[in-house]
């Protein structure tokens, strides 16, 4: 899967954080401006809530689903994965130590 950063693949991920934001330090402050955003409550219908070790798949087609997000992260490491060319959206939550829990990605 290419990573793309403000419209650029990059070409060799990045050993660390440091180097990540010193490389592209619009991350930064899009993170910034990202945590100050406050929280917004939302209804159950259409609401898939993801737990701490669960994951959640679907296609944004799925009139079922609108929204799929947690708030139940604090050190842990959530993962959104799209796929536009075949329209599927994943929600993972992984816990450190726990990467063998969920499924390999393919």
């Amino acid at each position: 899967m290419p990573i793309v950063i403000s419209g650029v693949p990059v070409e060799e991920a990045p050993p660390d954080t440091r180097s990540l934001f010193l490389g592209a330090p619009n991350l930064k402050d899009a993170a910034a401006q990202f945590t100050v955003i406050p929280s917004k409550m939302v209804g159950s219908h259409g609401l898939i809530y993801v737990g701490q070790r669960e994951f959640a798949s679907t296609v944004s087609h799925d009139k079922n689903v609108s929204i799929i997000g947690s708030d139940d992260c604090t050190t842990c490491l959530i993962v959104i994965l799209r796929h536009t060319g075949k329209d599927f959206n994943s929600f993972l939550i992984l816990i450190s130590g726990d990467w063998d829990f969920f499924p390999r990605l393919s």
